[in-house]
C-alpha cells in the first residue's frame, strides 16, 4: 500500500467511527410520542401559530401548519398517490377507526369517519420515513399524531391509538391542561369536538420497527379551547350506523 494513501484510509475509518458512535439507538425505544411545536391560535376566525418552541410544560400542543402553497401541495400529493398508493388492509383500518371511536364516545363526541384523502396523506409521509423513522412531524395542514414501535409485528393500530389514549390520565379537564412535564395532546386530539375525519397508516421501518400516523381533519388543540364539545341534554352524539363503532374482529 502506498504510504501516502495511509492518512487518508487513517481520516476515512475515523470519520466512520465517530458516524457509529452518534448514530441514535432507534433500538433502544419501545415507543416514542412526539411532542408537538406549534399550537393552533384562532384570529378572527382564522387559526395561526406561535413560531416560538413550547416548553415542556403543561400546555395543549398540536403539530398542523397551515398555508395555501403547503395546501396547494398536500392536494397535489394526494391526488397523485391515489391511483399508486395501496389502501390501510381493511382489519388495520378498523382497528384504528374502533380504537379512536371508543374513546370520543365516552365523551358523547360524535364518531370520526375514515377519509381517505388523509389516508393516502398518512400513508405517503410513513413511506417517506420508513429508512430512517425519524419522530418528526410533516408540517402538513391537518392535524397528526405519530408513534414509534420497536417491532412491527408486536406494534399493531390498536397498540398505536391506546398509546395515545392513555394520555388522557395526564389531562387535566378542569384546568383543560397537561399534568407537569407530561403529554397530552394527542389525547385531545383524538377527542377533539371539531375533528370529523381521520386517516392513518402504518409503515415497516428499515430498522424493523413500525412507524403510525394518523391525520385529523379538522385539526384539533386550538390554544385555550377545550377538547370536548358542549352537548344538549340527551345528545346521541356517539352513535353511528357506518361501521365505525363495531370491534375489528367481528
Amino acid at each position: 500500500m502506498p504510504t501516502h494513501s495511509r492518512p487518508l484510509i487513517l481520516l476515512i475509518s475515523i470519520f466512520l467511527l465517530l458516524a457509529l458512535v452518534a448514530a441514535k439507538p432507534y433500538h433502544m425505544r419501545r415507543y416514542h410520542q412526539h411532542r408537538p411545536l406549534f399550537p393552533h391560535r384562532r384570529r378572527g376566525g382564522h387559526h395561526k401559530h406561535g413560531m416560538q418552541q413550547q416548553k415542556q410544560t403543561s400546555q395543549l400542543t398540536t403539530r398542523s401548519i397551515t398555508s395555501s402553497s403547503q395546501q396547494a401541495a398536500t392536494n397535489a400529493m394526494s391526488k397523485s398517490l391515489g391511483a399508486i398508493t395501496k389502501r390501510v388492509p381493511r382489519t388495520e383500518r378498523r382497528q384504528f377507526l374502533y380504537e379512536h371511536n371508543m374513546v370520543r364516545k365516552q365523551h358523547n363526541e360524535p364518531p370520526l369517519a375514515w377519509n381517505k384523502t388523509l389516508m393516502w396523506y398518512a400513508r405517503a409521509y410513513a413511506k417517506k420515513r420508513v429508512g430512517d423513522c425519524e419522530m418528526t412531524h410533516s408540517s402538513g395542514p391537518y392535524g397528526e399524531n405519530i408513534y414509534w414501535g420497536s417491532e412491527f409485528d408486536r406494534h399493531s393500530a390498536t397498540d398505536a391509538v391506546r398509546a395515545w389514549a392513555g394520555e388522557a390520565t395526564d389531562y387535566n379537564k378542569g384546568s383543560n391542561e397537561c399534568a407537569q412535564g407530561k403529554m397530552c395532546g394527542h389525547y385531545t386530539q383524538m377527542v377533539w369536538k371539531d375533528s370529523t375525519s381521520v386517516g392513518c397508516a402504518r409503515a415497516r421501518c428499515a430498522d424493523g420497527g413500525a412507524f403510525v400516523i394518523c391525520s385529523y381533519d379538522p385539526p384539533g388543540n386550538y390554544v385555550g379551547e377545550s377538547p370536548f364539545g358542549v352537548k344538549p341534554s340527551g345528545s346521541g352524539g356517539a352513535s353511528s350506523n357506518d361501521g365505525s363503532m363495531v370491534p375489528p374482529n367481528s
